[in-house]
This record gives C-alpha cells, structure tokens and sequence, in this order.
C-alpha cells in the first residue's frame, strides 16, 4: 500500500506543477570555448536602475573573454535595439572589428537584426563614396595621360577597302592575309601606312618570323661599299639589300657584324658594286690613303681591312 500511495502522490499533477523538485540541479555545465584571439569573441549585458547621469540610467558592458578588457557604454533608458546597435559600432566595431560570436541573454533578434542592417548601410555608403572617389581620380588621371601621350601622336584613320578589310576599335584594323599567313590579322594603326599610287608589287613569299613573331631579314646583296673611322679604327660598311625588300630599303651595316650574324654571307663572290668585283686585302698603307681621301685620320696603327668590289 506505501508504494501505490507514493506512486499515487508523484503521479498527481496539481503536484507536478506546483512543487519543486528537492535535486540538484539538472543538467551539467558547458562551459564555452576558450577564444583564439582577442576580440573574437564577447559577451554583452545590461546594468539598469543607476543613478541619473545626464539622463542616462543604463550601461551596457561589453567584455573581451579572452583578456577580459570591458567597454561601458552610458545609454538612456528606456532603449531600442537600434540605439544599442548604433552604440555598439560607435564603440566596438570601430575600435576592434566584428567579433565572431556574441554572449548575451537577450533575445538574438533584438540586436542582431538592428546591428546587420546598421553595418550593411554603413558599409555600402562608405563603398559607394570610396568608389565615386576612386573613379574621379581615374578619370582625371587617365585625361592627364591621354594629353601628354597626344602631343607626340597623329589621329591616323583607313577607310574600309583602302586596303583593309574592317575596322576593330577605334585604333586597329584587319587586313586580308592569305590564309597561310602565320601574321595576326588585326594591326595597330602605328603598323600601317597608307598606300600611295595606283602601282604595287606582290610578293609571292612572306618574310621570314621568328618565333617571338618578328621579322628576320637576311642580307641578299651588298650594292655598295664605303669606309669609315670606328672606334678610331678604320672599318667597311656595307650597303646591304634584304630579303623581300626594295633597293631603296638597303641600310648600311657593319661588316664584321653581318659576319657574326650572318656567317654564310659572302659578298665578296656576287660581283656587285657595278662591276665584276676585285676582292682584295688592303695593306696600311693603301688604308692610310685612302682614309686621307675620306679625311679620316687613321694613323700608323689602322687594321687590314677589305676594299670590297673595289672599282676606283
């Protein structure tokens, strides 16, 4: 009968609702985990019921909980979420960032909510005022440089058919390349001249390119010869004509460079200059005079040189 009469009580529910339970307390304690740096993580709580200090009875209290370091910030009561939210970022947030976690026991959403709003429209004003600075800058920047860069360019335009196929942009133009062509089919204006006259002449073969895509000429003909004082000594020029080029395109070269350049050259078994070509070692004697008549002082110390094709 004991046991049905206890039962009987501990099952009462006017009992179970109105009566403690004389236990300790259930539930054993999680502490939180120990932040890996300093204001990372914090915890917040309000002191009320203060003295009035010019009209303010509340303080927050904000404390690190790793270095316990403590924030108290005065507010007026009665308060809003949005004047604590503005609160926090006033002091907080502008002195150690967002923290990654908030120990409160206020509900979430009367905070959370106010302080994300608050840090989204502050962070898109500021976002949007950086950036309408930025591109002012850039904008000012980029005229300084387009005015000093004109001075020394022309405005250079082709119409379509004027031996270009179409326009790309405002400065390159595409051309029409045969389809073997290893040449990029859009040129800068700066690599195109206009074309003068009604006469051309093709050229069957393009020249040759190099793997970083520039042109490789190779000497084909020497047409003419000259001597000159370099570096105090004397040295042959020659007038050399290019591969796929004109005539009126030959540029003078050095000799002894178009030897190490161009080993297979031999200028000497073409029979140019206008004649059939007399190819000769020049002593220094012969060098002497004939800097004399250039009015090149050579001196006693002037090398062998070749008189190329010598006709005179």
């Amino acid at each position: 009968m004991k046991k049905d009469i206890y039962a009987f009580v501990a099952q009462c529910d006017n009992c179970q609702r109105n009566k403690t339970e004389t236990v300790a307390s259930p539930g054993l304690l999680q502490p939180l985990p120990i932040p890996e740096g300093i204001w990372s993580d914090i915890s917040m709580d309000f002191v009320e019921g203060l003295p009035n200090s010019h009209g303010k009875t509340v303080i927050l209290v904000v404390v690190d909980r790793l270095s316990k370091y403590t924030h108290f910030i005065a507010l007026y009561h009665p308060y809003t979420a949005v004047e604590v939210a503005q609160a926090f970022l006033d002091t907080i947030y502008k002195l150690h960032g967002m923290p990654k976690s908030i120990v409160s026991d206020r509900d979430p959403i009367f905070f959370w909510q106010e302080l994300f709003r608050l840090q989204v429209d502050q962070w898109g004003r500021d976002r949007e005022a950086t950036l309408k600075i930025l591109k002012e800058h850039l904008v000012q920047a980029q005229n300084r440089m387009k005015q000093q860069a004109d001075q020394h360019r022309i405005e250079s335009q082709f119409a379509v058919g004027d031996w270009v196929l179409k326009k790309v942009g405002q400065v390159a133009y595409q051309l029409d390349l045969p389809p073997h062509s290893k040449l990029h089919l859009v040129f800068h204006v700066s690599m195109l001249k206009k074309k003068l006259g009604a006469h051309t002449t093709p050229q069957a073969t393009f020249p040759p390119i190099g793997t970083d895509g520039v042109l490789e000429p190779e000497p084909i003909a020497a047409l003419d010869r000259r001597l000159i004082k370099y570096k105090g000594r004397p040295a042959t020029q020659l007038l050399v004509q290019w591969s796929n080029s004109y005539p009126e395109d030959a540029t003078w070269e050095l000799y002894q460079d178009l030897q190490a350049k161009f080993p297979t050259f031999q200028p000497w078994r073409q029979g140019s200059f206008q004649g059939d070509g007399n190819d000769r070692p020049v002593t220094r004697s012969d060098a002497a005079a004939m800097g004399q008549d250039k009015g090149l002082n050579l001196g006693a110390e002037c090398a062998v040189v070749w008189i190329v094709g010598w006709t005179g």
